[in-house]
């Protein structure tokens, strides 16, 4: 059986192939990865509203983003308007070009890397630019990408405790901070500058059963709209994780369906 979710990664590794180039840098509330930078565990990741599909994500054996496929426009899961993106890798584990087509025709990926092997640098076509920084403990430090600058802050057990985004075109800042107990995920706050000093926006709280997420509560500060993700695991030979987001009476809205 393959390991189940986890929450952020204990060891740092770099695999900047998992998302969509256009993702990188930012955070997945619904898997817990950061785009560009975790490792994607999963070999197919499909939403469905009820049994109709509305996007799904294909992976190789070397958990490298192949192809990503939206069947309805939602802006929500639409990054830079490429609805569908398929992806072409060299026969090795550093590529140095990656072969993309999607709606705007076939374009090179090229990339480069620093002397110790870690990815320096992603450029696709003459309009995105992908730039990794990292710190001491090899560990990712920044990710800078069309006009934002993430940075990255990590705690002693090398769970990431901080995300700043600064936005390099205005005075736009945003803010996510994770809170641990007992080395487990407890909180994650998403706040943004307004009014000169940072205010919660988004606010998402963790429980577990068996040592496992099994519920997201999820509050919106602003419009104070609640959701709930459900988290079931199927540990049978086909292993499986199934997310299901619920409105604010815990009705069925959509869901994930994670094969390993």
């Amino acid at each position: 059986m393959k390991p189940l979710l986890t929450l952020l990664i204990l060891i740092f590794t770099i695999n900047s192939f998992s998302q969509r180039i256009c993702d990188y840098g930012e955070y997945d509330f619904v898997l817990n990865t950061i785009n560009g930078v975790d490792k994607t565990e999963f070999s197919v990741v499909k939403v469905l509203d009820k049994n109709k599909l509305t996007n799904i994500y294909k992976y190789d054996s070397l958990a490298r983003l192949i192809e990503a496929k939206f069947y309805e426009e939602r802006i929500e899961t639409s990054c830079d308007g490429i609805n569908n993106s398929y992806y072409v890798y060299p026969d090795i584990r550093k590529p140095n070009k990656i072969k993309i087509t999607d709606d705007n025709g076939t374009h090179d990926a090229i990339l480069t890397y620093y002397a110790n092997g870690n990815l320096k640098q992603i450029k696709y076509n003459d309009f995105l630019i992908v730039d990794y920084e990292y710190n001491l403990k090899n560990q990712i430090k920044c990710v800078t990408k069309d006009h934002k600058l993430y940075s990255y802050f990590w705690n002693e057990d090398n769970k990431i405790e901080r995300i700043e985004i600064a936005f390099l075109n205005n005075d736009r800042k945003q803010e996510i901070k994770f809170l641990y107990k007992n080395k487990k995920l407890e909180e994650v706050s998403h706040t943004q500058l307004r009014r000169g000093s940072l205010q919660i926006n988004r606010l998402y709280k963790y429980k577990y059963e068996n040592n496992r997420i099994c519920e997201v509560k999820y509050e919106n500060k602003r419009s104070n709209d609640v959701f709930y993700s459900d988290y079931n695991y199927n540990d049978n030979d086909n292993d499986k994780l199934i997310i299901t987001i619920k409105d604010s009476n815990k009705e069925y809205k959509y869901h994930y369906e994670c094969y390993y």
